[in-house]
């Protein structure tokens, strides 16, 4: 039976569903020093990746992320660059956009000069990439937020209540 694509992906397990909403969860978790985090994050991009879940993985991606900004600095920009990859190869805009922002943000003030030239074009990218819609809900507010805070930081707070407001 063919998919109509006006009507959207098909439905997906409760499972998956709880699993991909858990490791936003886990984000928050790790950023509070939740023991066992870090670990449950593993566990669950393992489940991801064996149950050929592209959801949950990517979600699980952005967790990692977001572990590597609270808890390993050196291991962040590879787990962001990671999550975009993947998003990218899946063709899921709103975890692009959310990968964009977070790299937006790392700290480019031992790169090389052009560091802060292409932080600014991916948090412009990412803007974009939402303005284009598809995604589900928590990805995109998770996307939205992202780039509010990645405007916030740049002092341009206009840019980044619309963002929020969205």
């Amino acid at each position: 039976m063919a998919l109509d694509p006006g009507n959207g992906p098909p439905p997906v397990s409760p499972e998956r569903e709880r699993l991909r909403i858990e490791a936003f969860r886990l984000a928050l978790d790790v950023q509070a020093a939740v023991p066992g985090a870090a670990e449950a994050i593993g566990r669950l991009l393992e489940t991801g990746r064996s149950q050929d879940w592209p959801e949950v993985f990517r979600a699980g991606l952005f967790a990692a992320a977001v572990a590597a900004t609270a808890t390993d600095y050196e291991q962040t920009l590879p787990a962001i660059n990671r999550l975009l990859a993947q998003a990218e190869s899946d063709g899921d805009y709103a975890m692009t956009a959310i990968a964009l922002a977070m790299r937006s943000s790392t700290d480019t003030t031992a790169s090389a000069a052009s560091a802060a030239v292409d932080a600014e074009a991916d948090l412009a990218r990412a803007t974009v990439l939402l303005e284009s819609g598809g995604g589900n809900a928590l990805d995109r507010i998770t996307a939205h937020n992202e780039c509010a805070q990645a405007y916030c930081d740049r002092w341009l707070w206009e840019l980044g209540d619309e963002q929020f407001a969205i």
